[in-house]
């Protein structure tokens, strides 16, 4: 009877255990549910993501073969995804020469580990026009291992062809600047220090450029005491008004002037254009 009742006792601790175990096994596959739709989830976001992207992303294998592309590279080179997916990069010749080399280094270092912030490729379009990319990579790794490489291109083409408009704007209105028969002085409308002179005011001053920036205005065009400044100081509109510039050996040069604000990348400055009219002065005074 006694021994009855220690195997009714197993049994019972027995049936626990199992009880216990399968509420285990259950819990763990709930887990393993819930981490199957959080990871399809993320999956179904990152493929809309890939297919709907305005920039082309693209994986490549060791061997530098394609083995994805998104669609948006129909619209930046002309290809169609399936005439890009399997094939060697080398093969389909849409990085122009002159950014093979960069590209070819970048992409040995994505694969050693490493990633490309930024990096700039001339592609070339299915049609033979081109166009300039701003690339990134990263390593495409699979249980610790490297496997690939995957990049994302953005097309920045007009971005440089404005880029390149405005550093043509600005050299030609440095040559108009210095070429201009008029002096022209640029002045911080804070601290009315010189930050900028043309070849005229050189020529007028007597002095070089590097004498002449860093100079508070007063001290050579329209003297006066600090705090008086008749523009910034006093209030008064300069436009066409008669000064004085002290010229490098002390004689002063009679001159019509005019100053207008003007904000230069951020900076409040004071552009001041004068003409030498010495000469028509002495003629009217003999």
């Amino acid at each position: 009877m006694e021994d009855q009742s220690k195997t009714k006792k197993v049994l019972i601790q027995e049936l626990d255990s199992l009880r216990q175990r399968i509420a285990e096994l259950e819990q763990s596959e709930l887990e393993r549910q819930q981490a199957e739709k959080t990871l399809h989830d993320f999956e179904r976001r990152l493929r809309l993501v890939f297919e709907h992207s305005s920039d082309v992303i693209y994986t490549l294998d060791c061997d530098f073969r394609v083995t994805s592309v998104s669609p948006s590279v129909e619209r930046y080179l002309g290809y169609r995804t399936e005439e890009l997916v399997g094939k060697p990069f080398n093969d389909i010749n849409v990085l122009a020469p002159e950014s093979l080399e960069a590209a070819f280094k970048d992409a040995l270092q994505t694969l050693a580990g490493g990633t490309v912030p930024t990096a700039e490729y001339v592609f070339i379009r299915k049609d033979g026009s081109r166009v300039i990319g701003e690339v990134s990579g990263s390593p495409l790794v699979e249980d610790g291992k490297i496997v690939g490489l995957i990049s994302v291109a953005r097309n920045i083409t007009d971005r440089k062809r404005a880029e390149g408009a405005l550093r043509d704007n600005e050299t030609k209105l440095q040559a108009i600047f210095n070429a201009v028969g008029t002096g022209i002085l640029i002045i911080d409308r804070d601290t009315q220090i010189i930050i900028e002179a043309n070849q005229t005011a050189i020529e007028m001053t007597g002095l070089t450029k590097e004498r002449i920036i860093g100079q508070i205005c007063h001290s050579l065009v329209c003297p006066a005491q600090a705090g008086k400044c008749p523009v910034k100081d006093l209030g008064q509109s300069v436009d066409n008004s008669e000064r004085k510039l002290i010229h490098a050996d002390g004689h002063l040069k009679d001159i019509l002037k005019t100053v207008y604000p003007i904000t230069i990348k951020g900076r409040d400055c004071y552009v001041e254009s004068f003409i030498d009219i010495t000469d028509r002065k002495r003629a009217e005074e003999a």
